[in-house]
């Protein structure tokens, strides 16, 4: 029988090698091998044994399937066949994969301190790979707090701790080789604030640096927000120049001041939970606010731009506040521009009287307070109340002078008065300069009495005249300046008119009358004018005319009309005087008489009445003569006639006296002449006619 033998009963191979299996035989006659794949002849000239050859040798025979995959793993049977019988042997061919890490992967989230993870590693390969672990290099063995699945390549951590962080491998071993995956497990945890005393309160400098620690663990590192604690809530820190979030989560303070005393709190958060952690600040080194000495009394002139009130603040901690009071009421800055703090310094601008006062400087911090009263006295130069009135000054001769001189000022200012640059005593005569520009001080009519006010702000002149015509000045003094104010007195003086020379004039029809008005000097000059009888008088040519400018009127004796009173009229704003003349012009006297016939007969009984009426200017002297002899008395009685015969004479009007004989007896028969005497000029009747003469002899029996 042939024997058969092989190098082993069992083969690996592995994907795309060689699956090479040998049979080595032995007999007589020599045996032929033939090769079956379970239990399937193997022919290589199949598609399906494409990739199988056989070699044969002496005495081997050899089957080579390349390359080789999975699928041809199996049973393999060599036949070993002669005349004597047959002998089978059997080869395994086991396919072999090198191990491959198909996942490695945590379960349970992200890894957190206390909390458990499973780390599982899903591999491949033949046959089925032995798994092992190593925690950063080093090999993993199951304890109280790791559990390992060999069967199920799992590794539990039952509780992640901050240890367990690091680099996590999975080796995976069988015949065909190893694989290795790791991964970095980053253990994550809530944040946590390591508290101690010197975290929880801290004591800060006044105005220095202090910085509030917050040492936090955690893992992703967490956010960290401060927050100050108020009783209304947690309000956040804003950040800048004062508060600044340092690197390792402290908060640093700059500056310190009262404000930053009391509760703050630091919050951590990250993914995995928040904690906090408050810190007490403490403030020291503070100090109440003292004010350095100041003149307490100040002196400002009235006008000034702007004065300052200094109110020096020392060693304040905190830095203090300030406030200014005038008379106890505080200071509104906003309200107008007239009050401006600077630094502690009160500015007050453009300075009046009424800024006068008490101001108080109050600083004061959370420590305590301090105060200082400065009094303000406003001052000012002296001013005119009313600068513009009464510079220019006119008045009447004779009426007195008062100048005003109101001014005010701080301290009060004394006043001096001035005539023409001389001073003025308070009681006396004002001072008058003579032709020659000296002065004098007499009392006379040129030196009129001056009486100056106790206050000196008012000047009195009595009864003036034209000497006090001039420059006035008022000069007031006080610490600040002199000023002064000018008046420029101007006198009015009436005019005067002489009254030398005649002033009644009669004109016959020839002569003329000059009337000549003289008038003095007067301020301001006078205007001359002419009235007649009372009235406006009117030039009449070749009867009245003005001359040398109306200073002359010249009056003819022309016209009964033009006698009368004549009043030249001098007149100025200071007043006026006037000269009367009286004109009369010589008129001839006339007769009108009564009945034509001169001659009558009269019955004897029979009531006889002459008329006599007579004109001329001035008013004529109408008498009556009977034979010669002048007749008087209202009944004349011829000595030698009956005593019961009388005349009577009846005045008719101031220019007609009519003869009235009640009873005609031949006792009274004769001549009756009326006469008209003026100038020794005679009109008298005759038997038949009027005659007109110089004497009585034309009037006969």
């Amino acid at each position: 029988l042939p024997q058969l033998r092989t190098d082993s009963d069992t083969v690996s191979f592995k994907e795309n090698g060689s699956l090479v299996l040998t049979c080595l035989t032995e007999g007589v006659p020599q045996p032929k091998i033939v090769w079956l794949f379970n239990k399937t002849p193997i022919n290589p000239r199949d598609h399906e044994f494409s990739r199988v050859t056989i070699h044969e040798e002496f005495l081997e025979s050899r089957l080579v399937i390349q390359p080789a995959d999975e699928q041809d793993a199996g049973q393999y049977t060599c036949v070993a066949i002669n005349s004597a019988g047959n002998k089978t042997q059997t080869i395994n061919a086991n396919f072999i994969a090198p191990p491959k890490i198909l996942k490695l992967e945590t379960s349970g989230g992200s890894p957190v301190e206390g909390k458990p993870l499973t780390i599982t590693c899903h591999v491949s390969g033949r046959p089925k790979p032995r798994i092992k672990w190593d925690f950063n290099s080093s090999p993993v063995t199951a304890n109280s707090k790791i559990r390992i699945d060999d069967e199920h390549g799992k590794l539990e951590l039952l509780e992640v701790e901050q240890r367990m962080k690091g680099e996590w491998t999975c080796l995976a071993e069988n015949l065909a080789g190893t694989a290795r995956e790791s991964l970095l497990l980053d253990v994550g945890f809530p944040p946590k604030i390591k508290v101690d005393l010197a975290t929880s309160k801290v004591f800060a400098e006044f105005s220095m640096e202090t910085l509030l620690t917050c040492p936090v663990q955690g893992h992703p590192t967490p956010t960290v927000k401060w927050y100050r604690v108020t009783p209304t809530g947690n309000l956040p820190i804003q950040y800048g120049d004062r508060h600044r979030l340092q690197a390792d989560n402290s908060l640093l303070i700059r500056d310190v001041n009262m404000e930053d005393g009391g509760t703050f709190l630091c919050e951590a958060v990250n993914m995995y939970g928040k904690t906090s952690h408050s810190v007490v600040v403490d403030i020291g080194g503070t100090k109440a606010p003292s004010i350095s000495f100041t003149q307490p009394k100040q002196i400002a002139l009235s006008g000034t731009p702007e004065k300052r009130l200094v109110c020096n603040v020392l060693d304040a901690k905190p830095i203090a506040t300030v406030i200014w009071l005038k008379d106890n009421q505080p200071i509104d800055f906003g309200e107008s521009p007239k009050y401006t703090l600077e630094n502690y310094d009160l500015i007050i601008r453009d300075i009046r009287p009424k800024d006068e006062g008490i101001y108080t400087c109050i600083a004061r911090n959370v420590v305590g307070k301090a105060k200082f009263d400065i009094e303000l006295d406003v001052q000012s130069k002296p001013t005119f109340l009313n600068v513009t009135s009464g510079r220019r000054i006119e008045v009447v001769q004779g009426d007195n002078l008062v100048l005003e001189c109101q001014v005010e000022g701080d301290p009060r200012p004394t006043v001096e008065w001035r005539k023409d640059g001389r001073r003025i005593l308070p009681h006396g005569p004002i001072p008058v300069a003579d032709a020659s520009g000296n002065f004098g001080s007499s009392n006379g009519p040129s030196s009129p009495m001056v009486v100056v006010s106790p206050d000196g702000y008012t000047l009195t002149v009595y009864s003036i005249t034209d000497a006090v015509a001039g420059s006035f000045t008022c000069t007031a003094v006080n610490v600040h300046s002199v000023e002064t104010k000018e008046f420029q007195v101007s006198v009015k003086t009436p005019p005067v008119i002489s009254k030398e020379g005649p002033s009644e004039f009669e004109l016959g029809q020839s002569d003329v009358g000059l009337l000549t008005c003289v008038v003095s000097v007067s301020q301001p000059p006078a205007k001359v004018r002419w009235l007649k009888d009372g009235q406006p008088l009117t030039p009449i040519p070749g009867r009245i005319t003005y001359l040398d400018g109306g200073y002359t009127l010249e009056v003819r004796g022309k016209e009964e009309t033009d006698s009368g009173s004549y009043e030249c009229r001098a007149e100025n704003d200071a007043g006026h005087d006037s000269r009367f003349y009286q004109v009369t012009v010589l008129v001839p006297p006339s007769v009108t008489i009564g009945e034509k016939l001169v001659r009558r007969l009269i019955n004897p009984g029979e009531r006889v009445e002459l008329q006599c009426a007579m004109t001329g200017y001035p008013e004529p002297k109408l008498t009556w003569h009977w034979n010669r002899q002048p007749l008087s008395g209202k009944t004349i009685v011829k000595e030698n006639a009956a005593a019961n015969l009388g005349i009577h004479l009846l005045p008719k009007g101031p220019e007609q006296t009519d003869l009235v004989i009640q009873e005609m007896t031949p006792a009274l028969q004769g001549n009756f002449c009326c006469f008209l005497l003026k100038s020794q000029l005679y009109l008298h009747r005759d038997k038949q006619r009027w005659i007109y003469g110089n004497n009585l002899r034309d009037c006969g029996s």
